[in-house]
């Protein structure tokens, strides 16, 4: 299945911690602006003052 890697500041190379709970809001508004994929993974990087946000998609069909 083919996956889609949304990185909110092009950090790829950092230390990740699985964030277990996405907030509602920000499940909603994700599968608005992105309604054909499911997301499966979201990983969140703590780069001090940078706090970057990435999303991990399957592509469903």
């Amino acid at each position: 299945m083919p996956e889609l890697v949304i990185n909110s500041c092009g950090k790829t190379n950092s230390v990740t911690a699985p964030l277990t709970s996405i907030k509602p809001r920000m499940k909603s508004m994700m599968e608005a602006i992105f309604p054909e994929v499911l997301p499966s993974i979201v990983y969140i990087f703590d780069l001090g003052l940078f706090k970057c946000l990435v999303l991990k998609l399957d592509l469903v069909n």
